[in-house]
């Protein structure tokens, strides 16, 4: 059983002082201020305005997500729309490689290496033509997952390439 200095309050304003009668003084914790009929509108008109603040933000959030799924619909269509084009570029750069193999100095180990990243380019170009953005991101992704190492050094390669390409 606790025992307690007879002059101590519990903080509860109704409770007497034992040896006085006398109500125990209010402390912080256990005064509340009366309302009068302005702190109670007050109280009313802050909740109001935090409400309709709180609904403002979610509407801005609800359209700043429906531009960014727009955008990325948009983009995703517009990368759609240029496969084409890209894996017939593939396919050109895959000929020229191939047919221009034989001329290349350096004797058969560079001829086959050229026939080689043709038959690589071709791959790729019929990978492109047959994958959506989607289809092709899963795959990257996986990929990514599987060569963590390898994929941070290709992404900083690729990096300093376009950066060079941007500042010539």
């Amino acid at each position: 059983m606790e025992s307690r200095d007879p002059g101590t309050t519990s903080g509860d304003p109704t409770r007497r002082m034992p040896s006085t009668g006398v109500p125990a003084p209010a402390t912080a914790s256990s005064y509340q201020a009366p309302e009068t009929g302005d702190d109670a509108s007050l109280t009313d008109k802050a909740r109001e305005s935090a409400g309709a603040a709180l609904e403002k933000v979610g509407e801005a959030a609800h359209t700043a997500r429906e531009q960014a799924a727009s955008a990325a619909h948009t983009a995703q269509q517009t990368v759609d729309g240029q496969r084409d084009t890209v894996a017939g570029g593939l396919d050109t750069v895959a000929t020229q490689l191939r047919d221009r193999a034989e001329a290349i100095p350096g004797g058969d180990a560079t001829t086959q290496a050229a026939q080689a990243a043709a038959v690589r380019l071709e791959g790729a170009s019929e990978y492109v033509r047959e994958h959506d953005v989607n289809d092709m991101l899963t795959d990257l992704e996986r990929i990514v997952r599987s060569h963590p190492t390898e994929s941070l050094i290709v992404a900083a390669a690729a990096g300093f390439l376009v950066g060079r390409m941007f500042k010539s």
